[in-house]
């Protein structure tokens, strides 16, 4: 009997085990066939997020500067913070540098120009709204950038500043030359590479509102809808008193020659023209940074070291 009964107990014992593996096989093919496919969700979902950030990062790379500055955050008047770096050297001047559209003041190339004016001056470089560190979002129109470099001005004034020039690429030309037109406030103002005027050739279907609006959210830039361009920098520019240099870079893709042209010709005296061959949009060389240093040291001169 124990025998036998062994011997069944033995062959049920191996058939429980023989239907437990069978059933836990199985579990386990459906559960490989579930993994393959949730880890495809799971890398898609991976790549959704971060190829807009690996993009962004070779697109528009950020660097710190290499000097110290002191890191601000200050009110619009709208209730947006808006984000500033100091590069604080002492000096009775200061320069403000207004980014172009979906770059920000830490662009290697903003970093590199603020550091360079930062030899005779100091240099106040400002994030526009919805763009860098600072709050609030874009609506792709001109006068509330125009605002944020008003207020811009006002916190040099209240730090004190004798006098205070703009200095801004692309969109921040526009919104410095309208800024210094309708705002006042500047001594001075360098605009590089500024969409002064409607463009009316196959450029600007290149660049048409829905297709600036995904690249600056591909950019990282928080843009809303709504904004307008009711009035361009050329139609202002006249009303700027202040010494104006005007900078069109000869490999510029997106502002022609003649726009740059004419709206030179609107402004008023002082006024100079400054052409950099061979250099695309909103670019400016270390030899272009000299003379406008040596331009600004013509019409803010003598800038002294406050004490």
């Amino acid at each position: 009997m124990w025998a036998h009964g062994g011997c069944f107990g033995s062959v049920g014992n191996t058939r429980h085990r023989e239907a437990t593996m069978s059933h836990r096989e199985g579990t386990l093919q459906r559960r490989g066939a579930i993994r393959p496919g949730l880890g495809w969700w799971i890398l898609g979902g991976v790549l959704a997020i971060s190829a807009p950030v690996v993009v962004r990062r070779k697109i528009r790379p950020r660097v710190r500067p290499r000097r110290e500055v002191v890191h601000l955050r200050f009110d619009n008047g709208e209730g947006i913070a808006l984000a500033a770096d100091l590069y604080a050297s002492g000096h009775e001047d200061v320069v403000i540098v207004a980014h172009g559209f979906t770059s920000s003041k830490n662009a290697p190339e903003i970093v590199e120009t603020c550091e360079h004016l930062a030899r005779d001056y100091d240099v106040l470089a400002l994030d526009l709204r919805g763009h860098g560190e600072s709050g609030g979002r874009y609506d792709l129109g001109l006068d509330p950038v125009a605002r944020d470099v008003a207020a811009a001005v006002r916190l040099a004034r209240a730090l004190r500043y004798r006098r205070v020039a703009l200095m801004g690429f692309s969109l921040g030309a526009a919104a410095c030359v309208m800024c210094a037109a309708e705002a006042g406030g500047a001594d001075a103002v360098i605009s590089v590479a500024c969409p002064a005027a409607p463009l009316s050739d196959s450029r600007w279907a290149r660049f048409s509102v829905p297709l600036w609006r995904g690249w600056a959210r591909l950019m990282g830039t928080r843009v809303s809808t709504g904004g307008t361009w009711s009035r361009f920098p050329a139609d202002v520019v006249g009303q700027v008193s202040a010494p104006i240099l005007i900078v069109h870079d000869g490999d510029d893709a997106l502002i022609p020659k003649e726009i740059s042209e004419a709206f030179f010709a609107a402004a008023r005296e002082p006024k100079d023209y400054l052409f950099l061959p061979n250099t695309p949009h909103a670019q400016v060389s270390r030899e272009a940074l000299n003379g406008i240093v040596g331009w600004l040291g013509q019409h803010l001169p003598q800038p002294a070291p406050r004490t």
